[in-house]
């Protein structure tokens, strides 16, 4: 089959047709931002890239490399990797985890060009607890999760190791059994993201 890749690019500011200016103290007109591709398994040839770069609400380029992607039953694809939450002077504020959705083009929206430019708002101030909109049971917990939510939403959920490393995603609906079976014990990360956008973080802990 076709092979997906994703990583980093070094974005240059200085081709023909940009209207953006580079940030006053970057010397080398360079900024890292996150890349997607998709190469033919037959033939090596590569069938589409894409530079994604994300603007957040002050300017800034905050998303800078995606670690892992993966294709949905739709053929769309998920990505997720780490963003730098900056305030309006550009000061880095945090380190969070990163999650994009793509179509099967490697798009954001359809027909995008190779540099592909998007804003988004970036918050520093969100909940990291699941108090407002989600309850995650049982926990801690042996063979299982569950997510409630009070919206009958499907949810795409990723969950981390204690060192960072992706090691189960996918859609579920709240109240579905999410399997753990064969994860070793000790504390994990969920990422849940709802049909809205809304993205809540919480711990739980798999005990044997």
């Amino acid at each position: 089959g076709d092979i997906l890749g994703c990583g980093h690019t070094d974005w240059h500011f200085d081709y023909i047709g940009n209207e953006i200016p580079p940030p006053p103290d970057l010397d080398e007109k360079k900024y890292w931002a996150a890349y997607v591709i998709k190469i033919d398994g037959q033939t090596g040839e590569t069938i589409w890239e894409h530079s994604v770069i994300v603007y957040d609400q002050y300017g800034n380029i905050v998303p800078y490399y995606l670690s892992d992607l993966y294709e949905l039953s739709d053929g769309s694809l998920i990505g997720g990797g780490a963003v730098y939450v900056k305030d309006s002077t550009g000061m880095i504020l945090s380190q969070d985890t990163w999650v994009i959705r793509l179509d099967s083009n490697g798009c954001f929206i359809p027909d995008c060009e190779f540099e592909s430019t998007y804003t988004a708002v970036f918050e520093h101030d969100f909940d990291l607890s699941f108090q407002d909109l989600y309850t995650i049971y049982p926990n801690p917990t042996s063979e299982y999760i569950s997510i409630h939510s009070p919206y009958p939403s499907v949810l795409t959920f990723f969950i981390y190791s204690h060192e960072g490393k992706l090691i189960s995603y996918g859609e579920t609906l709240p109240g579905d059994k999410i399997d753990l079976y064969g994860h070793s014990p000790g504390l994990y990360t969920l990422h849940v993201r709802d049909a809205k956008g809304r993205t809540e973080v919480d711990k739980f802990i798999i005990a044997r």
